[in-house]
């Protein structure tokens, strides 16, 4: 688990464990750099806001809707999006203001017209998402501002 000396939790692989990303080792992508032609990243970012919960009709089918806006250490902000089974998983366990470590989510171009963060794209996390809590990093902002 989470803990001072390594944010995130190993991941084993075969014999061997290998720790995803190490704390102050510069091994966390920055926001900036998420996009699509990047498969495997982990951003440790802070929880600025989150969206209530939606539901919505579509296809004859009912779903449920959350989204948090992310902000990292370089100042990059994203949007990540909670869809049905995801909800379900992560809704209760993100709070605005934590840290988290993130990983696991599909990058996809992000919709300007409901995402106002301006990262050319967002996340999406689905049941396989990986999302662990990790320790509150000072350097991190609890709220980015712009001035226009």
């Amino acid at each position: 688990h989470a803990s001072p000396t390594n944010p995130c939790v190993p991941v084993c692989c075969r014999r061997f464990v290998v720790v995803m990303m190490a704390p102050d080792a510069g091994l966390f992508l920055p926001i900036t750099e998420i996009s699509s032609y990047i498969q495997k990243w982990t951003i440790k970012a802070r929880v600025t806001s989150k969206s209530p919960l939606r539901t919505f009709a579509r296809g004859g089918g009912n779903g449920k809707v959350f989204s948090v806006d992310l902000l990292d250490v370089h100042g990059g902000e994203i949007r990540a999006n909670f869809f049905n089974e995801a909800v379900d998983k992560f809704g209760e366990m993100l709070q605005v203001g934590k840290c988290y470590c993130f990983s696991r989510g599909t990058v996809r171009v992000a919709n300007q017209q409901f995402n106002p963060c301006g990262h050319r794209y967002e996340i999406t996390f689905d049941k396989g998402g990986q999302i662990e809590a990790a320790v509150d990093d000072a350097e991190i902002e609890a709220v980015k501002l712009s001035i226009t």
